[in-house]
């Protein structure tokens, strides 16, 4: 270690006792929110311990995480805001779940692995992660293996249920194999008639004070309200994104 890098530590730990005595809380956390990147991770199954480190050591954030450059209150502090300024992609089911990493054996009414993550304190900081994560989408495949992708949709937004106030939650329709797949409305008809087995799930993820979006190749196109939760308004609002032919896919 050069004596540049045992000065920087020293002076990191220094600096981080100093906020930690000096700044109230709601303080600290505007400082970490400024620190911390923005990103997206997708969530794939069987990840490995601290998985989420590599990315924040390609852009020298890792050392927020390191013992002996700031204090341990102050990194659970900083992990805690690292999940809530994180955006969380989970695959879900595509067809041929049964070599997806992201499935679960073959059994369509389990969550996804991908969702593991939100019970897994990995720093051993006592991080309650339900109450922190902020933004997760929840991908769906529109086209194939419909029946199945819908049972372990269903399962994987029950596994959210737990999520702190104000969490949003994205319903991310798309096809995987093919992007830019259109359907015409009776399609459109067919598939929500299938999307209302969700509807109680998403009721009650509503009611428990989450933000419940439908995303549809990228775009946000509804809030999920209680009111609105029936077959003949999501047919009218998927078909005007879903039959369009000229719609540019855009990736969250």
């Amino acid at each position: 270690m050069t004596y540049i890098a045992i000065h920087a530590k020293a002076e990191c730990m220094t600096l981080s006792k100093m906020m930690q005595s000096k700044l109230p809380r709601e303080l600290r956390d505007m400082v970490y929110a400024h620190l911390l990147p923005r990103k997206t991770y997708t969530t794939w199954g069987h990840l490995g311990n601290l998985w989420w480190l590599n990315s924040l050591q390609t852009t020298s954030y890792d050392h927020l995480f390191t013992h002996g450059y700031v204090p341990l209150d102050t990194m659970k502090e900083i992990g805690e805001m690292w999940y809530e300024v994180s955006t969380f992609m989970v695959p879900g089911f595509p067809s041929g779940r049964g070599s997806n990493p992201s499935g679960r054996g073959s059994n369509p009414e389990v969550a996804s692995l991908g969702l593991d993550f939100l019970l897994q304190d990995t720093l051993g900081l006592d991080i309650d992660v339900h109450q922190h994560v902020k933004h997760i989408y929840i991908r769906f495949d529109y086209v194939e293996g419909v029946d199945e992708n819908v049972t372990q949709l269903d399962a994987n937004l029950r596994r959210l249920l737990p999520l702190g106030v104000n969490a949003r939650v994205v319903v991310y329709l798309q096809c995987l194999h093919r992007p830019s797949s259109t359907l015409r409305r009776q399609q459109v008809v067919a598939l929500v008639s299938k999307l209302q087995s969700i509807f109680p799930v998403l009721e009650e993820l509503v009611e428990g004070g989450k933000r419940v979006m439908v995303n549809v190749k990228g775009y946000n196109v509804f809030d999920v309200k209680v009111e609105r939760l029936n077959a003949p308004t999501w047919i009218s609002q998927l078909t005007k994104v879903l039959s369009d032919e000229d719609l540019r896919v855009l990736w969250p």
